[in-house]
């Protein structure tokens, strides 16, 4: 059975016989993706930082000694920031939830800002970077700032 190898000349003969078919597909497709792409919400992405320092004394500086901690910190405040208590005290100053919601209620705001908070370690650094995301350009900047201003609160406590 010979083999027969296309050459540009080939290419172009078929590219012309099926020239309706190649140019309708590329419309069609073009259509398509371009109502897919309309119809998407856009996403808005904000970031703030905290710098972790802890307090030593010389009581905590005695016990730390004493007692073997493995716990990493900063993986910790990372939990920390994405927890209950900060993200409820967000959920309060934003005015999503009142100190008179139900407990239900207040479960819900929670664990919806915490879908929309992030948080990481800046490299080998003392730094967590909070990012939020939302889909309300003014509402994602108050969240991230307020994120990190309620950690700062919390963790002076």
């Amino acid at each position: 059975m010979p083999q027969y190898e296309l050459n540009l000349r080939d290419y172009l003969r078929i590219f012309h016989k099926r020239r309706f078919v190649i140019i309708v597909a590329f419309f069609v497709g073009v259509i398509f993706g371009t109502v897919n792409l309309s119809k998407q919400k856009l996403i808005y992405i904000a970031s703030s930082t905290v710098k972790i320092e802890e307090r030593k004394t010389i009581a905590g500086l005695l016990t730390e000694w004493i007692v073997y901690n493995p716990a990493d910190v900063m993986e910790s405040q990372t939990r920390i920031i994405k927890g209950s208590p900060v993200i409820k005290k967000v959920a309060l100053r934003l005015g999503i939830i009142k100190d008179s919601s139900s407990i239900p209620e207040v479960y819900a705001a929670v664990s919806q800002l915490q879908g929309c908070i992030n948080t990481e370690i800046v490299g080998r650094t003392n730094i967590i970077k909070i990012t939020a995301t939302t889909d309300d350009p003014k509402m994602v900047v108050k969240l991230a700032n307020t994120v990190a201003e309620s950690y700062i609160e919390e963790s002076l406590l």
